[in-house]
């Protein structure tokens, strides 16, 4: 091999060797650029994640929030709805009383001391029937109250029954004693100009209905008993003192029952 074939065989070595190396590099930058952007894909991937998991944190905040508002707004509401029928439930009982006290009032002497009981006791007894069916139509609550308010009305619309049964009869025999009658209307005629028998209940004294029907009640029940003694001293009839000797021994009972009741 002479000389220059020599040089041209050395120099298209160092050709060759220098495109090997400069692909190599360039092969090598690609390589690199590649993997940055991978990193900033990865970065931008986790980024997104993180974002979408804080919006998701946020929604499930922002749900609660709501929830936990519509919680509150269903206790305000539920509280109003309890006051609301509390104010509707006295409204009542006080139009129920007045009602009873109006129909109450002798207008015209029977000439009997036993009439004249009984027919100022039927609307006593009808306006006991009334608020007890109140009671139970406002949903009251205690379970000892509602068998209370049951049983006054089955127990009362009997004796409603027996009284005017009773008044037919003592009408048909005209028995008459004017100075009975007389003391009797008398006694019967205080409970009137006493405020304590106005039934009234104050709306700010009483938490809730069952409260509000057990004071009632015992009011109530305080007013026949009273008017039951006395016409044990004025009548002759042996079954008006029987009736009126069973309204007190039961009367003052529940009374007591329902005290109790209230205490708890």
């Amino acid at each position: 091999m002479n000389n220059k074939n020599m040089r041209l065989w050395i120099i298209g070595i160092c050709v060759a060797l220098i495109i090997i190396i400069v692909a190599a590099a360039a092969a090598m930058n690609k390589k690199s650029d590649s993997g940055q952007e991978t990193g900033t894909t990865s970065e931008s991937g986790v980024t997104a994640d993180s974002n979408a998991s804080m919006g998701s944190g946020d929604q499930a905040a922002q749900g609660s929030s709501m929830s936990d508002s519509h919680m509150d707004h269903s206790s305000h509401g539920g509280q109003a709805a309890g006051t609301d029928d509390l104010s509707r439930y006295l409204t009542e009982q006080d139009s129920i009383m007045m009602n009873m006290m109006e129909d109450m009032m002798i207008r015209e002497k029977s000439g009997s001391a036993s009439i004249d009981f009984l027919k100022g006791m039927i609307p006593h007894h009808e306006a006991a029937i009334k608020m007890s069916e109140s009671y139970l139509n406002y949903g009251g609550e205690v379970s000892d109250l509602q068998t209370l308010a049951q049983d006054i009305i089955t127990a009362q619309k009997k004796e409603l029954v027996q009284m005017n049964d009773l008044i037919k009869k003592y009408e048909e025999e005209g028995k008459k004693n004017q100075d009975k009658e007389d003391a009797y209307l008398a006694k019967y005629s205080e409970m009137f100009s006493d405020d304590s028998m106005s039934h009234h209940i104050n709306p700010s004294g009483v938490d809730n209905i069952d409260q509000a029907f057990a004071e009632g009640m015992i009011m109530h029940h305080q007013m026949a008993v009273d008017m039951a003694k006395d016409i044990l001293d004025y009548t002759d009839e042996e079954e008006v003192k029987q009736l009126a000797q069973e309204i007190i021994d039961v009367q003052e009972k529940e009374i007591e029952q329902m005290q109790k009741l209230i205490q708890k």
